[in-house]
């Protein structure tokens, strides 16, 4: 169960990189079909929607996303993630960035571990 945990940390550590690369074909390959994503802002995306808008717009642009007090558990072929993290870039040209908590949801298939669920919340001020 371990090496699973290591696996999922792995992978969100090689999800942070690809939204820094704008890598879509890397989004494409871990977002279930049925995907939803809640931002802080509210807004839900879908599967096509997440990877336009994050990635193909150019809207926003990552230069770093740091995932920190994580716990991962596992619950079968599913794993709960929740975490810390803090996201710096730009949106429309203009700088941003932020510390969130995040839950995200991934289910094992044949094909490796999938994104299926994710929310966000902007931190509490007392953190």
């Amino acid at each position: 169960m371990n090496d699973e945990r290591e696996i999922l940390r792995r992978l969100l550590d090689d999800k942070a990189a690809a939204l820094a690369a704008r890598d879509a074909a890397f989004f494409g390959r871990i977002l279930d079909e049925k995907f939803r994503y809640i931002n802080a802002g509210g807004r839900e995306f879908d599967k096509s929607g997440y990877i336009d808008f994050f990635l193909e717009s150019g809207r926003m642009q990552w230069h770093s996303q740091i995932l920190d007090d994580m716990t991962i558990r596992r619950y079968g072929d599913a794993a709960v993630v929740t975490c810390r993290v803090v996201d710096r870039g730009t949106f429309n040209g203009e700088p941003f960035g932020g510390a969130f908590r995040s839950t995200q949801v991934f289910v094992r298939s044949p094909d490796g571990w999938r994104y299926v669920s994710g929310q966000s919340t902007t931190v509490a001020a007392e953190e």
